[in-house]
């Protein structure tokens, strides 16, 4: 678990090489799953941080849910 100032957050980190969006990798199950995870740990946000590989070097896609 992470933290944004008093924010605790929960982050699910996807990582893919080519053109895609990493973060449709991130499937509607696994978003639940890892929503459920959240609960859980009573966490205030979950956060889903995409990173792209490429020839060109990495990009990143961050979506605060």
């Amino acid at each position: 678990m992470a933290t944004d100032g008093p924010v605790s957050v929960v982050v699910e980190v996807r990582t893919i090489t080519g053109t895609l969006d990493p973060i449709d990798a991130i499937g509607e199950r696994k978003r639940r799953q890892v929503r459920r995870l959240a609960h859980q740990l009573k966490a205030d946000r979950v956060d889903f941080l995409g990173i792209r590989l490429d020839e060109f070097g990495m990009d990143f896609h961050w979506v605060q849910d």
